[in-house]
């Protein structure tokens, strides 16, 4: 089983319509099923978005599971859903569904669901919301990430959420300056272990909290 992040969190990549081409190439080679998170697909900022269901794959071995949750904010409904042309593959699923005791999610939830992607306003608002996370970006980086050399990042193309690295202080000394002024992000440490001077900001909110946000990371970045 190869289970893809596509958009890819925390870093923002895009993955290109080749990079899938081999992904898949890959798994077929190895009769291997491949599970394609695509909850934050929704939010490509300017890049064309590819989901797997746009590709052909051996026997179908693939599902995609997303959610309008992460546009949307709606995971307090608990709904989600999956998408695979692979019968046997759902009949699995289904059956593991039963065990498990779990259900279809409310009607509700299907109605808000549907809303979401096909309402024309609901739509023009998405158009609206996607410009206005990628000028917070634009902003970001014009004030913080290219102002100072002892940053580093990855450059933003999907999610709102912007993965950064330091190197110039501790992860403890910056640990400490965060509780300092009230901060809470996403260490690497929450991820992985390999490389802990990365840390993840969400840029979705006004933009005056975010000017807030890089004056703070200033001080707790000694960058000041």
């Amino acid at each position: 089983m190869f289970i893809l992040c596509s958009s890819h969190n925390p870093s923002g990549v895009v993955w290109k319509a080749q990079d899938l081409l081999k992904i898949i190439e890959i798994c077929n080679r190895y009769n291997v099923v491949i599970i394609s998170d695509e909850v934050h697909g929704d939010i490509v900022l300017k890049d064309k978005f590819y989901s797997l269901l746009e590709f052909e794959t051996k026997n179908n071995n693939f599902i995609v599971v997303s959610s309008p949750n992460k546009m949307f904010n709606l995971a307090g409904l608990k709904g989600s859903y999956l998408i695979s042309k692979n019968t046997d593959i759902l009949d699995k699923i289904k059956q593991q569904y039963l065990i498990n005791g779990f259900g279809l999610f409310n009607s509700f939830y299907q109605q808000v669901l549907i809303s979401a992607y096909t309402n024309k306003e609901v739509l023009d608002w998405v158009k609206e919301f996607k410009e206005y996370i990628y000028n917070n970006y634009l902003y970001l980086k014009e004030n913080l990430l290219d102002k100072y050399k002892q940053l580093d990042y990855i450059d933003l193309k999907a999610t709102y959420l912007v993965w950064i690295k330091f190197n110039h202080i501790t992860v403890d000394q910056f640990k400490e300056n965060l509780k300092h002024q009230n901060l809470i992000i996403n260490l690497a440490s929450d991820f992985y272990t390999n490389e802990t001077d990365w840390f993840r900001i969400n840029i979705a909110c006004p933009r005056s909290e975010l000017i807030q946000l890089v004056e703070k990371l200033k001080i707790c970045l000694k960058l000041n």
